[in-house]
């Protein structure tokens, strides 16, 4: 188990500055969702869990679709932090480590190194996969998937929601 340490926060000293709290209470809605969904993708990589292994491939690709999707919704929260003096002044007081984090993510917003494979990576498949369901592409993805592949795809039900898969779509999306 990790060590953990806890702080306690007055809300009222956060409301007297409410737009830098905004996005900071935004950015640790973000850490929450990335870290519940890498909590959940671990958890389909255990072959330990009780995760049924016809299900195992589907929630891997679930919880990285969703860690792409919180991501890609970070971004704008980063540049809003920069844009704050109070924030950026408060970011000073932050250990090197963590501001070397924060500047990754720095240079995937518009005019940084990292921006145009994010753009064409990430934020492509938060439009494409992550919460949308594009027509086209899942057409595109069936013609390529029928053409090389001759492997029957499957469709799992059981009054257990927990079995239900349909690795079929799995298939396709993973094309």
């Amino acid at each position: 188990m990790g060590k953990t340490t806890t702080q306690y926060v007055d809300l009222a000293k956060l409301a007297r500055h409410p737009e830098e709290a905004s996005i900071v209470i935004r950015l640790m809605m973000v850490c929450n969702d990335v870290a519940a969904a890498t909590a959940g993708l671990l958890e389909a990589w255990d072959k330990a869990s009780e995760i049924a292994e016809h299900v195992r491939w589907g929630r891997k690709m679930y919880m990285a679709r969703l860690q792409i999707g919180h991501l890609a919704e970070a971004l704008p929260i980063i540049e809003e932090l920069r844009a704050s003096r109070r924030l950026i002044k408060i970011l000073e007081a932050f250990p090197q480590e963590r501001l070397n984090q924060l500047h990754e993510l720095e240079s995937c917003l518009p005019g940084g190194q990292r921006h145009k494979l994010f753009t064409s990576v990430i934020v492509r498949a938060r439009n494409a996969t992550a919460f949308h369901y594009d027509g086209k592409l899942v057409s595109r993805a069936l013609r390529d998937r029928a053409r090389i592949t001759t492997k029957l795809q499957t469709v799992t039900t059981s009054n257990d929601i927990r079995l239900v898969r349909f690795g079929l779509a799995d298939g396709i999306l993973d094309t």
